[in-house]
């Protein structure tokens, strides 16, 4: 597995994770304002304290996702290069891993 690899894993993972967040951010604005989430909060039309609270609610929830799904995808792609080091023998894991991410 090579740095392409790791850049398919980590993007994939950033998208699903951008998935997840955005039906999180729906559904937990909804339930703490009793309104449905602006569907565009640079529209004039939009309060402004509402569009800066739905901004920083959004970009908190969006980035926590994104990190755990990076983190978890990273953890996946430490432990398949192991598997890969072991079947070939005593290699140095982290040497393995840095030159395989190093180029992404």
């Amino acid at each position: 597995m090579g740095p392409n690899v790791w850049k398919l894993i980590g993007t994939g993972a950033a998208m699903l994770a951008g998935m997840v967040a955005n039906k999180i951010v729906n559904s937990g604005w909804q339930k703490a304002t009793g309104k449905e989430a602006p569907s565009d909060p640079t529209n004039p039309d939009v309060d402004w304290k509402e569009a800066l609270a739905f901004a920083a609610f959004s970009g908190l929830v969006i980035g926590i996702a994104r990190l755990v799904a990076q983190r978890q995808a990273a953890k996946g792609f430490v432990a398949a290069v192991k598997r890969q080091s072991d079947d070939i023998g005593d290699v140095d894991l982290q040497a393995q891993i840095d030159a395989r991410t190093s180029k992404a």
